[in-house]
């Protein structure tokens, strides 16, 4: 799939970011990239908001 890709992108007129493993990742000849990278929130929290349980003989329990 990466050769039909790379073929894909020269009949477009671009050509491969060097060190590109994933995706598609290509730029056109002559040009700089525009976006920055994205970077990740690692500090992202969750809380628990309720859990419902149901157990096999058919009792429900809520737990808030």
């Amino acid at each position: 799939m990466r050769l039909w890709e790379s073929a894909k992108a020269k009949w477009r007129g671009e050509k491969r970011i060097k060190g590109a493993e994933r995706g598609r990742l290509f730029i056109r000849e002559g040009e700089a990239p525009t976006g920055a990278p994205k970077e990740l929130n690692r500090n992202t929290t969750m809380e628990l908001v309720g859990i419902k349980i149901i157990r096999a003989d058919g009792s429900e329990e809520e737990i808030m």
